[in-house]
């Protein structure tokens, strides 16, 4: 298929093998992209959740620390402090930007100013109050402008110098015991030198770990890199089939995550849980309390809406990155292992996202992607199972990616981000880029002509006229095969 900027080529490859193109608007970025799909593409939709107005979105948080929580409430726990109250050092670890929570004093859904309040109301000084955000493995360069985009300017300008970013490889660590598997427990110091830690954070499906929130917000949230990469994010656990969407109990991931919270816990410090659930943008839960308990609860209440059944696989999937997949390409593996759970042998996942922070990762990551393109998925999965083999920071979601590409399902990558087109080559499967060499055209058409070099090349794999297609457009509903009966 020739380079080109006209999408008249590509519009005749889904009039071919699709019945045609029509128009639609799909999200790219923050916004609505208009653009050109194949005509019998199958919409992917999102279950119904019950909403929380955000008129009563304040009260629902309130009640979460007070009256609503599930074992002892967060005011109960600070009166329990008694006169010591203001001698207390209490750390709030939040997510970071990579999250969709809302956090803002100016946003009624803000999980922060009804938590400051009440700890501050309850005698604890603001001096001995922390803001520590949990990042993860994240690297975070420009912290003044990330601080006010989670934040807002009220918490900033009133906390400012209580705000810590948590760096993985920099940050004071202390180590609290061994995991089961023997390796050193080390987490940041502001969480094992607290009395009291709140852990805040959002309720989703999670690739690795079932579901994100709850204590995965200490593990690997504040978390030193080598105790998470050997910990939780080892290449046994991450290619383990029970390291995935949706499971809880069994899954090697979340057990180390709580033995690595129990072993904090033990020195005396305790914890409070303040998470969220969203659909759609809009707030659906709010659960405190019990860190685990609470956990379990939010997870009941985020299944409904966050599962979806689909009766049939197809040949494509196209899947559009929201707030956190469209983050970065490391962010994006996310969507790739979503979108192969309904794709067929040997078919194609083609990734939409704009990829705002380049590839993410470090430099762990994009040599594993390498490793991955050079190996293909069964030799690289050996491989990094192999005693000795090198798995740097990062690489684990090089892992992901690779289960993600089982029977023969390769990725597509797709982007505007024109910063990181070399990088792009680097990993495995497709770039818009390889189509679009000049790399001036728009996004819409690069998506569009991606589609129909993917659809040319299904063709001629399956030998079919017909190319099934679907579309997957949230990044927080994953879709479950389901075989009708």
């Amino acid at each position: 298929m020739s380079n080109t900027s006209d999408n008249g080529e590509f519009r005749k490859i889904f009039d071919d093998y699709t019945s045609g193109a029509r128009k639609k608007y799909i999200s790219y970025n923050g916004e609505a992209l208009e653009v050109y799909l194949p005509r019998g593409i199958d919409f992917i939709k999102a279950p119904k959740a019950k909403k929380i107005a955000s008129g009563n979105a304040e009260r629902e948080i309130i009640s979460a620390l007070t009256d609503n929580s599930i074992g002892k409430s967060l005011a109960d726990i600070v009166d329990g402090f008694g006169s010591r109250a203001k001698e207390q050092n209490v750390v709030i670890v939040t997510s970071d930007d990579t999250r969709d929570v809302n956090y803002r004093a100016e946003d009624p859904r803000g999980l922060l100013k009804p938590t400051l309040d009440l700890l501050l109301e309850k005698g604890i000084s603001k001096d001995n109050i922390t803001i520590l955000v949990g990042t993860g493995n994240h690297v975070i360069p420009n912290q003044e402008a990330v601080s006010r985009w989670i934040f807002g300017n009220t918490i900033v300008d009133s906390f400012g110098r209580g705000i810590v970013y948590h760096h993985s490889i920099d940050s004071a660590m202390t180590s609290v015991g061994a995991l089961s598997n023997g390796v050193d427990a080390r987490f940041n110091s502001y969480v094992t030198n607290a009395n009291l830690v709140v852990v805040t954070g959002f309720i989703e499906p999670h690739f690795m770990a079932g579901f994100s929130g709850g204590a995965k917000g200490i593990f690997p949230g504040v978390a030193a890199a080598e105790t998470t990469l050997k910990g939780i994010h080892d290449a046994e656990k991450m290619a383990s089939p029970s390291s995935d969407f949706f499971l809880i109990d069994g899954n090697p991931v979340r057990r180390s995550i709580n033995e690595g919270l129990d072993l904090i816990a033990k020195k005396g410090v305790q914890f409070y849980l303040l998470n969220m659930g969203k659909h759609e943008e809009e707030l659906t839960f709010v659960v405190g309390g019990n860190i685990k308990d609470a956990f379990n609860k939010g997870v009941g209440r985020a299944m409904p809406y966050s599962n979806v059944n689909v009766t049939r696989k197809y040949d494509i999937v196209l899947f559009s990155a929201g707030h956190v997949t469209g983050s970065d390409h490391y962010q994006l593996v996310k969507g790739m292992c979503a979108a192969s759970r309904i794709t067929k042998n040997d078919g194609t996942v083609v990734l939409l996202g704009p990829n705002r922070d380049g590839m993410g990762g470090g430099k762990g990551y994009l040599s594993a992607l390498r490793q991955l393109k050079e190996m293909r998925p069964e030799a690289y999965l050996n491989y990094v199972r192999g005693n000795g083999a090198e798995y740097p920071v990062g690489a684990w979601e090089a892992v992901k990616l690779a289960t993600a590409m089982h029977d023969g399902i390769a990725p597509f990558w797709v982007t505007g981000n024109q910063s990181i087109r070399e990088s792009l080559d680097y990993a495995p499967g497709q770039n818009a880029y390889q189509v679009f060499t000049n790399g001036q055209e728009g996004i819409a058409i690069m998506l569009e002509g991606s589609l129909a070099v993917a659809i040319d090349s299904q063709k001629k794999i399956k030998g079919a006229n017909t190319i099934s297609i679907a579309y997957l457009g949230h990044e927080t509903v994953i879709p479950t095969y389901r075989q009708s009966s």
